[in-house]
């Protein structure tokens, strides 16, 4: 469970009307905002900070606060307070984080609203702890924005058998701009297991929060830059031509790569059958090739779809023709498999090859996914900008990633042509989830929110966060425990480590 806040509040109808907290040193009002579709039923609550001389057990005093706070922040769901009706009611406290790091002019009339409204999303496990540090630092450099919390994730699958809720796309489809922290994912079994026992065998079917979230709005551009920050000990090195040893026997390539991956569809568009109904094996049937399987009974064969699309296809080959023209790379790889994967794999380099043609001063090359791999030990710096299709396009990414550091600094954007989501690439690492002080690596989340800031224009606080980033890792005085190549647990702490918190605060410093 996340820390809880507790706090008092006024009643109306079953749910706290206002409440009235201290968190983190400031005094803070949550005041019920209607839903006219659910019959005046609060929907969600709207949170301001209030000034530190009102008094929360003053009954005159409730009606008026909201007109004396000092500023509004944002909005949080009902569903997120637990009350007892004994004036005691508990709430989240990483809920209250996500919203409260960045300080928005107050929404009373005449006041100036925010340039932006960014989604958060904190999702399950370690998101509930990467999350609100990025807000941290976008507030430090001054990014003028208002940020709604949506509900994402596993413990909406398991409570309403939706692990992507309605009123989390009505959000984005309104404000279209999101931070995501992490999901947990469980094969469909577990899934089903996991469902409230009321919504077991009533038809619901598990699928992935930021898969749905890709393909609901188009965010078939996926961006996944990998770069070395210098000082990293987690950064890749090799053993020079002469094979020698010592100081001088091995160098350290810079690395500056980003994966374009096809979003939206190849395997991962979720067209896929186990036992598949006899329509789909009629199908499957009229192909040659589908002979050897002819035979086997239907409930011992599972089918995946792998589906490419030429329109789709270009999209991601000119964005990354784009970005290579816009940091002045010399050449686009194309990296596919169209020797074995004749038609899919082979509509992506034809495309590749015809969109080439827009380019004339940028060379494409194709490399086969397996091959690839390999060159990625021997020289990974040559590959400043990747184009694939989905899968591969995801296992391209983790896999330089680890050549820069790790997924504790592997960032990604989702963009589409109304709605961008900006993540970290990494899970939710549940059994790092509980420990109290945190000790996950916020540095992937950062490195998200200043993807952000580059899409929105913002290039200039985008890049004094990564400079800050590359300062304290150059140092190397603050450094989480996978920086330190420790085994993450309740000792990385005392082996001396960094808290999530911590090393927030030091690239905070560094932006002072």
């Amino acid at each position: 469970m996340n820390q809880r806040a507790k706090f008092t509040y006024r009643d109306f109808y079953d749910v706290p009307r206002m409440i009235v907290l201290n968190h983190r040193g400031q005094k803070l009002l949550l005041d019920c905002k209607f839903d006219d579709s659910l019959d005046d039923y609060p929907a969600t609550y709207r949170l301001y900070i209030l000034p530190p001389e009102i008094a929360e057990n003053s009954e005159t005093s409730w009606a008026s606060m909201p007109s004396k706070a000092v500023r509004y922040v944002g909005e949080i769901p009902v569903s997120h307070v637990v009350s007892d009706h004994t004036k005691r009611a508990e709430l989240e406290t990483s809920v209250i984080d996500s919203l409260l790091i960045g300080p928005t002019p107050a929404r009373q009339e005449g006041a100036i609203m925010a340039k932006y409204t960014v989604i958060t999303m904190p999702g399950d496990g370690i998101g509930n702890q990467v999350l609100p540090e990025s807000l941290r630092v976008l507030k430090a450099v001054g990014f003028d924005a208002e940020y709604i919390h949506a509900d994402i994730g596993w413990d909406c699958w398991c409570a309403q058998g939706n692990a992507l809720p309605d009123r989390t796309i009505e959000l984005l489809t309104k404000h279209k701009l999101g931070l995501f922290g992490a999901i947990t994912s469980k094969p469909n079994k577990a899934a089903q297991a996991e469902l409230k026992p009321e919504l077991q065998g009533k038809g619901y079917v598990y699928y992935s929060p930021i898969v749905t979230m890709r393909q609901k709005f188009n965010l078939d551009i996926c961006m996944r830059p990998c770069a070395g920050f210098a000082g990293n000990a987690l950064n890749y090195i090799r053993k020079k031509a002469d094979g020698g040893y010592g100081e001088l026997g091995f160098d350290e390539p810079k690395i500056d790569t980003t994966v374009f991956r096809q979003g939206t569809e190849g395997l991962y568009a979720g067209v896929e059958w186990t036992n598949p109904p006899e329509n789909v094996r009629a199908a499957l049937n009229s192909h040659t090739r589908f002979k050897a399987f002819a035979s086997v009974p239907g409930p011992e064969i599972a089918v995946s779809c792998r589906i490419i699309t030429r329109k789709a296809a270009q999209r991601i080959v000119t964005s990354a023709f784009e970005y290579a023209k816009k940091r002045g790379f010399k050449g686009v790889t194309i990296c596919e498999k169209p020797n074995v994967v004749r038609e899919t794999s082979g509509m992506m380099e034809e495309v590749a090859k015809e969109v080439a043609k827009n380019y004339p001063g940028i060379a494409l090359w194709s490399t086969n996914i397996d091959a690839q791999l390999m060159w990625l030990n021997k020289n990974p710096e040559e590959y400043n900008v990747i184009v694939s299709s989905n899968l591969f396009g995801d296992i391209l990414s983790d896999a330089f990633a680890g050549l820069v550091g790790g997924l504790g600094f592997a960032a990604s954007g989702n963009i589409g042509d109304d709605v961008a989501v900006f993540e970290p690439t990494h899970g939710s690492a549940p059994k790092y989830a509980e420990l109290n002080p945190p000790i996950v690596n916020p540095i992937a989340m950062i490195l998200s929110a200043a993807m952000m800031l580059d899409h929105v224009g913002e290039d200039e606080k985008a890049n004094r966060i990564r400079e800050a980033i590359a300062d304290v890792v150059r140092e190397g005085k603050v450094r989480t425990y996978d920086m330190m190549r420790f085994t993450g647990g309740p000792k990385a702490i005392s082996q001396g480590a960094a808290s999530t918190v911590q090393m927030t605060d030091a690239i905070l410093e560094k932006l002072k």
